[in-house]
């Protein structure tokens, strides 16, 4: 039973290294298996159905699970599973299972060469695919993904801010929304050397590319044919880059963009990171120290007329500098800073006529957008004030508008604005739970106070009775007194 591998891609494993002409089987509910025939590779998404896999796969062959963990983030947050909320999380058993539940299964039928990957947003509809090589950290980019939830959710937190406080305390791997698991027969001798994806799925055809971190080294190849000619604007962009004087790490052989592997964070990570510990004078520092590197490059290059593609009044171009090249990758998270040196990589990007300081705003814009924390150390408006880029804002948005609009799918603008709009509702709900826990807590202190009132005041009432009673005691004694005096008196008038 052979498949075309385009008609896997609804599976996430297009990527997948396969066997050339390999025998593949897509096991589901409905599926009718020849009892004579045994798989190279067998793709399913229930763990429960493992057993029965392993009675079709050739010795040297490999199950592929793709399933959704239990234990999701989404799950916590409030998706809803088959119309359920929390169901996933409350059963004691299925139809979903945890990592530690799946790697039981595993060990039960004996099978213990396996690798554990994690598909965000979830595996259905992927972007980004970590492994147990490669994990995320609490500033990786790609923690910001598309919010999906099935109708009848009722979801009461953000779960892209949860995922990221979870990753900071080790976490990552339990919360995972969904699992990719790769299990390896014994007779299969096979290494598979990925330990990361991350491909454009929001994106047209022509602009489609996957990453890939293999063997120590990232490539970037074409997802389709119709994306060959986005590649050689790469090359292009990298050469050019290079003869202007930027140490690039990006390298074109055939039809892949090989990258050395740099293990360490990205420029974005270490203002992120000086932002947070309050060194907001530095952060700027190592910024304008960036800002001045790519300028001195850049203006290299004979100035040039505002892209006329893009409509600006002159009062809106006062003060700008706009440059023949126009490399619009040119953003931290595109950067390294290694051994006193400035390394770029991964520049897809070109347009003519563009303003330098657009590049700047763009790299300021990228970073408070994946990393959300940093507003309340330093707003990002009081970023763009230092640098001078706030008078400009309304003009690069319009130019950002206009970039994205041949690169990005029309159906995934829609998607991604419900997703925004969800992450919003989202937001907005969490803040009025929290204004009503908030209420609660108030109405309990006031209630706590009435309380303590009330029972002062039943002391204080007790404390008058038992004045009182001592006083009437007191009247009694005194009346007793004067009753023995009189008394005293009385006999004296007989003698």
């Amino acid at each position: 039973m052979n498949l075309d591998l385009e008609r896997l891609k609804e599976n996430i494993i297009c990527w997948y290294p396969f066997k050339k002409g390999a025998n593949i089987l897509k096991m589901d509910t409905n599926t009718q298996i020849n009892l004579d025939e045994k798989f190279d590779y067998i793709i399913l998404h229930e763990p429960e159905k493992i057993e029965v896999a392993k009675k079709y796969i050739k010795p040297n062959g490999t199950i592929l699970l793709a399933t959704n963990n239990r234990f999701g983030i989404s799950y916590f947050a409030g998706a809803s599973f088959h119309g359920r909320v929390y169901d996933t999380i409350l059963k004691e058993k299925g139809p979903l299972y945890s990592k530690k539940e799946i790697e039981e299964l595993l060990k039960q039928q004996g099978l213990e060469n396996y690798k554990f990957y994690y598909p965000l947003p979830n595996y259905q509809m992927p972007n980004v695919i970590f492994s147990e090589n490669y994990l995320p950290n609490e500033n990786t980019t790609k923690l910001m993904y598309n919010i999906i939830y099935e109708k009848g959710s009722v979801v009461v937190f953000d779960e892209l801010k949860a995922l990221k406080q979870l990753t900071k305390n080790g976490l990552f791997k339990f919360f995972a929304n969904s699992y990719f698991v790769e299990i390896k027969m014994p007779e299969n001798k096979q290494n598979n050397e990925i330990d990361f994806i991350s491909f454009n799925n929001n994106r047209k055809e022509e602009y489609q590319l996957i990453t890939i971190l293999e063997n120590h080294q990232i490539k970037k190849k074409m997802i389709n044919e119709k994306a060959k000619k986005h590649l050689k604007n790469i090359e292009l962009n990298t050469k050019n880059l290079k003869k202007l004087g930027f140490e690039m790490i990006d390298d074109v052989v055939g039809n892949e963009i090989i990258s050395q592997y740099i293990n360490s964070d990205t420029f974005d990570k270490k203002l992120v990171t000086l932002i947070l510990q309050g060194q907001i004078e530095e952060a700027e520092n190592w910024i304008t120290k960036w800002y001045e590197h790519i300028k001195e490059r850049l203006l290299k290059n004979k100035k040039a007329n505002f892209n006329e593609k893009i409509q600006a009044t002159q009062e809106e171009l006062e003060g700008l500098t706009i440059l023949k090249n126009g490399y619009l990758d040119l953003v931290f998270e595109n950067t390294f800073y290694e051994n006193e040196k400035f390394l770029f990589f991964d520049q897809e990007w070109y347009e003519d006529g563009m303003p330098i300081e657009f590049l700047l705003y763009r790299a300021i814009q990228n970073m408070y957008s994946y990393n959300a924390e940093i507003e309340s150390k330093y707003t990002k408006q009081n970023m763009l004030e230092k640098f001078g880029l706030s008078k400009y804002i309304e003009l690069f948005q319009r130019i950002e508008k206009y970039i994205q609009k041949d690169i990005i799918d029309e159906e995934m603008i829609e998607f991604n604005k419900q997703s925004l709009v969800k992450l919003h509702d989202i937001n907005e709900t969490s803040i009025l739970y929290t204004k009503i826990q908030d209420f609660e807590e108030n109405d309990k202190k006031q209630n706590q106070y009435i309380h303590d009132l009330e029972t002062d005041n039943q002391k204080k009432q007790k404390y008058i009775e038992e004045l009182e009673t001592d006083n009437q005691k007191k009247q009694a004694y005194i009346q007793e007194l004067e009753e023995q005096v009189q008394n005293q008196k009385e006999k004296k008038k007989f003698f």
